[in-house]
């Protein structure tokens, strides 16, 4: 473990013992990691599961394995790639959500703007009533379904306060008022 307190950084690095033909990892560490109040996290995980509570700045993960949890957070932002894994979060700034393979479920409870897409995977969007919502979703070999009229019936006037772009390639793709 390090810390640079110029840089106002931590590096924990978890890397265990090998042994074998097949590089079997024979030691498994869980980190907890407890930050201020509107902390900045940036966390890049090879394998293993991510997840966040509390109040939290911007915050960014790479993950080429595991599910990430963030939906007991309140975050300034959001971006998340990872290669294989299921994302859960809150999404009330601006969100990225990048998968190359997994599932995507994010609530929606604040104006914002969300991205995300995932090649292989299902997505379901939740989002508060009353918030006008602008969608843009796509998938190749999936359905797209909604329980939100679309059609504005107040003649358009009032501005956007969820803007949502849904892409999966092959996967559904749902959205819904909570």
């Amino acid at each position: 473990m390090r810390y640079d307190g110029e840089a106002r950084t931590l590096t924990i690095d978890t890397k265990g013992s090998t042994s074998g033909l097949f590089m079997i990892q024979r030691d498994s560490v869980d980190v907890h990691v407890v930050m201020p109040e509107h902390s900045d996290i940036h966390v890049d995980v090879t394998s293993g599961d991510v997840d966040g509570h509390g109040r939290l700045g911007d915050v960014r993960i790479n993950s080429a394995s595991g599910d990430i949890d963030f939906e007991d957070a309140v975050v300034s932002s959001l971006h998340i790639k990872s290669a294989s894994g299921d994302v859960s979060a809150q999404a009330g700034a601006p969100t990225f959500v990048d998968l190359a393979s997994g599932d995507i479920e994010l609530q929606v409870n604040q104006p914002c703007t969300v991205e995300a897409r995932t090649l292989s995977g299902d997505i379901e969007v939740k989002i508060q009533r009353g918030f006008v919502t602008d969608v843009n979703a796509q998938t190749l070999a999936g359905d797209i379904s909604s329980n939100i009229n679309f059609d504005r019936e107040t003649g358009g006037t009032e501005p956007v306060q969820v803007a949502l772009t849904l892409s999966s390639l092959s996967g559904d793709i749902e959205i819904e008022r909570m």
